[in-house]
């Protein structure tokens, strides 16, 4: 019968429900709970024993499911013939971690939790590899703002609106963008390029007019 409630014929007073045709003859809760072919004993589940890593602490010799256990969870043997111990978290967090890991693997940090600060002697290795990828990451985000300019350069015909000069794939850096009501002005898009968004740049470059430098100075600057 569908939704029926047995107890599991074990013994140990766990209920099960019986959900679909094909679990009409299911007795057991789990599988680990039918009984043992070779003692013909049911499995005693709160039966305890030590875990085998070395802690001296105790489990159930059985899991909730009926399966033989070895280890309290997140104990192992590692694979060395080192005693596996428990270490303070090399960040400085406080947690206690295994010293190795399941592989026999000597363990330094929470999974998360590398030192990443630099102010330690002994992360001193890691100072050039932290300069390297700044350097790359800059660099790309250098070439990805000069990449957009030319892109707004182009959108506006590719030359000054006050003295004509055109843009030659070679200057431009002589280019700017001047805002016609400065009380519209949202942001500079000459420091937009790296943390604003393509979208938002656009929205903003319609305020403005392309010109160069020299012209850009005259609008701003008193003439004599």
């Amino acid at each position: 019968m569908l939704n029926e409630i047995r107890q599991c014929a074990c013994g140990c007073g766990t209920k099960f429900e019986i959900t679909n045709y094909r679990q009409k003859n299911k007795k057991y809760a789990f599988a680990g709970h039918s009984p043992n072919p070779n003692t013909k004993n049911k499995k005693n589940l709160n039966e305890m024993t030590f875990c085998q890593c070395g802690c001296g602490q105790q489990r159930t010799k059985y899991t909730k499911k009926g399966y033989l256990a070895k280890y309290i969870q997140g104990h192992y043997k590692p694979l060395t013939s080192k005693i596996n111990s428990q270490i303070d978290c090399g960040c400085g967090c406080g947690t206690q971690i295994w010293k190795f890991d399941a592989e026999g693997r000597p363990r330094i940090y929470v999974n998360g939790h590398t030192k990443m600060k630099f102010n330690d002697p002994k992360e001193d290795y890691l100072e050039p590899i932290k300069k390297e990828y700044h350097k790359l990451y800059n660099a790309s985000k250098t070439e990805r703002g000069r990449n957009q300019k030319i892109s707004l350069i182009e959108m506006f015909g590719g030359e000054c609106q006050d003295c004509h000069i055109k843009y030659n794939k070679q200057n431009a850096v002589i280019f700017q963008f001047h805002h016609r009501d400065e009380s519209e002005k949202k942001f500079a898009l000459s420091q937009a390029y790296q943390n604003k968004s393509w979208d938002a740049i656009l929205e903003e470059v319609k305020k403005c007019d392309l010109i160069c430098g020299n012209c850009h100075s005259l609008r701003h600057g008193d003439i004599y």
